[in-house]
């Protein structure tokens, strides 16, 4: 983080000095300037608000709020300082940090577009899409040049289902900028192009001509010009373009690890563990985990539960994985070693954050959608915390998985998609521990086929509403017109209602999802 000289603080030499190596990239030396002039001045406010932005520069965030905080106790007034410091909390994941000392910064001083801009940014994360959009909002009109915040803003419109209020937003950050990428990138995504000299395409193709930019824009001109082409039915360019995307993903998922942790997940919650752990766990019946692949149809079976008078989906929040990586940083090692041992205390405790959490925005609905994905490596743990939840498992065919995941760029997480044979191991380990859970876990689960979703939803849509309990609503097949937040991938996609266009599109990239079919061919012989 570098200190930005845009209020009218004027430094002493001293400090001043501190700045210019800050600013330099010479942080130890800028640490040095600092701590030089806290030694004869213990109390300056300011030397520690610098000391903490280069602790931050430094990657350093414990340091940076040790440093900024003790700024804020001898300044409390100061509203960049409660900024910083709720600058540093976001990028630390401390979201309600960042919120409580970022809403002490908008109130301090409420013309203040970065620190609006930061408060999105936290918002955004904990899922109160509506109340950034109003800080970005805030920091669009404080500064009408903030080409990040126009962007953020398109961001948060296309997730509350505003798509021409998006489109238009996006559009002013590429006019102040012609070369920032991701509001161009969002574009190709919200717009749909039929003619090669459309001003997009030729837009995105002087990007991909030009020299320079970061290794992530080039990735997202090549996201952007295989959507584009897509739209255009070019699919074997599209196909090209998807390709050179990927490679440029730096490879991170590990599949042996990976399949290694859900063998020792399937080992501890094993037939005989749930009937010695009867009557343990939270009695509500208020969670419905909608779970699978990604790409899957979890976006949509999320909405349509939604739109009934009487549940609310949190979206693809990551409450339960936070939760657990905080009791496995303080058990030690992963879950899957001492699940078994846990304490009615550590289990309720559990049950009763996640709760607290997820229930915040809607205490009293009957049933709570969490639709994260992934949650599915989670249910053996689901079911020793809430035995009473249901569990949908959204199912569709791999091909069409694959190919969706392939082509698309995830805001975060999903390290496995940009490979083809990573993503026919991942799904070779879900296909195999899914059928183990459906098999052994003392849980209501249904499993809903994507494909038999779009051909009879009226039929689909009234067993998934029987089956979260909930009293008949007409509601539900108009759930493309409701006003909710959609934070995924599909945010787009979903606002059209159900379509069948989708089905069989993955059949025009069949030669390029040969090398995913062989590899889970060989992995399905390997496992008979």
């Amino acid at each position: 983080m570098s200190p930005r000289r845009t209020d009218t603080t004027v430094l002493d030499p001293a400090l001043a000095a501190g700045h210019q190596l800050h600013v330099a990239g010479r942080f130890a030396e800028a640490e040095d300037a600092y701590r030089g002039v806290l030694a004869d001045r213990p109390r300056d406010a300011e030397a520690w608000h610098l000391l903490g932005l280069t602790k931050s520069a430094q990657e350093d965030g414990q340091a940076a709020v040790r440093a900024l905080q003790k700024a804020v106790e001898l300044k409390p007034g100061e509203a960049r300082y409660h900024n910083n410091l709720g600058h540093v909390f976001r990028l630390m994941g401390r979201l309600s940090d960042a919120s409580r000392e970022l809403g002490k910064a908008v109130e301090l001083r409420p013309i203040f577009p970065g620190a609006h801009y930061n408060l999105g940014l936290t918002l955004h994360a904990l899922g109160h899409v509506r109340d950034a959009e109003e800080h970005f909002r805030k920091a669009c009109a404080q500064d009408s040049d903030y080409v990040q915040a126009h962007y953020w803003l398109g961001l948060a419109r296309q997730d509350l289902g505003q798509l021409d209020g998006a489109v238009e937003a996006f559009e002013r950050a590429v006019t102040l900028r012609a070369d920032y990428v991701p509001a161009v990138y969002a574009l190709a995504q919200a717009q749909t192009i039929s003619a090669e000299d459309d001003p997009l395409l030729l837009r995105v193709q002087s990007l991909a001509f030009s020299e320079g930019g970061s290794v992530a824009d080039r990735m997202l001109i090549h996201f952007a010009l295989g959507k584009l082409n897509d739209d255009l039915g070019d699919y074997m360019v599209a196909a090209d373009q998807y390709d050179q995307a990927n490679e440029l993903y730096e490879k991170k998922f590990d599949a042996r690890i990976h399949a290694a942790r859900i063998e020792a997940l399937r080992s501890t919650f094993n037939p005989e563990f749930f009937p010695a752990h009867r009557h343990r766990g939270s009695r509500s019946n208020k969670p419905v985990f909608v779970v699978g692949m990604p790409r899957s149809g979890s976006t949509l079976i999320s909405q349509i539960i939604s739109a009934h008078p009487e549940a609310i989906s949190v979206g693809e929040r990551t409450d339960l994985p936070e939760l657990i990586a905080q009791l496995e940083s303080e058990k030690g090692g992963p879950y899957a070693r001492w699940a078994g041992d846990l304490g009615e205390a550590d289990l309720q405790r559990l049950a009763t954050g996640y709760l607290s959490r997820v229930t915040r925005q809607c205490p009293n609905a009957l049933r709570v959608v969490d639709k994260l994905p992934g949650n599915w490596q989670h249910l053996g743990l689901i079911a020793l915390l809430f035995p009473r939840a249901r569990v949908i498992v959204c199912e569709r065919d791999p091909c069409a998985v694959a190919w969706s995941c392939y082509s698309h760029k995830f805001d975060r997480g999903q390290s496995f998609t940009y490979d083809l044979e990573h993503i026919a191991m991942y799904y070779h380990v879900y296909r195999r521990a899914m059928d183990y859970w459906i098999r052994i876990l003392p849980l209501q689960i249904k499993v809903v086929s994507y494909e038999k979703l779009v051909e009879d939803p009226e039929k689909i849509i009234h067993e998934i509403i029987d089956f979260c309990g909930l009293e008949w609503d007409a509601a539900c097949m108009s759930f493309h017109e409701a006003e909710s937040v959609v934070t995924s991938a599909s945010n787009l996609q979903v606002r059209k209602g159900i379509y069948s266009d989708a089905l069989e599109h993955w059949r025009n990239y069949s030669a390029a999802l040969e090398r995913f079919e062989r590899k889970l061919q060989d992995l399905q012989e390997g496992q008979s």
